[in-house]
C-alpha cells in the first residue's frame, strides 16, 4: 500500500490518504492513519499518536488512549508469519521531514486493520486474534 501525507489545515499533523492497495479492504482515497510532521510518529487516529519527548506536541495526544504508559517497540505474535501485516509506504518524497518515496510510515493489521509506526505498537481490537498482544499487555 502507497499513501500520501496530506497536512491537516492548522495543524502540522498529516492524512496518509491511499493511492494504490493491492488489498481489496483499502482503496484510493481511503485515509489510513496519521502523521506528525514534526516527530515523524504515526497511528491510526490524530488523537492516538504518542509523539516524541523533543516534539512541542509531546503530551497532548496518545496518553489517554495508551493509559499513561509510552507504546513499546517490543514484538510478539504481529510478526508471526501466518499473520498479515500490511507495510504503509510514502507515495512522495519530502527531504524537509525525511521522508523518502517508498519508505514505510506506519504498519496495518491484517485482521483488524489498526495500525501503528511500528508492529509491536499496534493495538488491536477486542476481536482480532492479536487483541492480547496490544502494547499496554506487554
Amino acid at each position: 500500500m502507497k499513501v500520501e501525507r496530506e497536512p491537516l489545515p492548522d495543524f502540522d499533523i498529516q492524512q496518509l490518504r491511499v493511492v494504490e492497495s493491492q488489498h481489496s479492504d483499502h482503496h484510493p482515497g481511503e485515509v489510513v492513519g496519521y502523521r506528525c510532521a514534526t516527530c515523524g510518529q504515526a497511528d491510526e487516529s490524530k488523537s492516538q499518536i504518542w509523539h516524541r519527548d523533543c516534539c512541542h506536541h509531546a503530551g497532548e495526544h496518545g496518553r489517554s488512549h495508551y493509559e499513561g504508559a509510552p507504546p513499546t517497540d517490543e514484538t510478539h505474535a504481529e510478526l508471526d508469519p501466518t499473520h498479515t501485516l500490511f507495510m504503509v509506504r510514502s507515495a512522495e518524497t519530502d527531504v524537509t521531514e525525511g521522508v523518502e518515496r517508498g519508505s514505510p510510515v506506519m504498519w496495518l493489521c491484517g485482521s483488524c486493520f489498526n495500525g501503528d509506526e511500528t508492529a509491536g505498537e499496534i493495538v488491536h481490537d477486542e476481536a482480532c486474534s492479536l487483541a492480547e498482544c496490544g502494547p499496554s499487555q506487554r
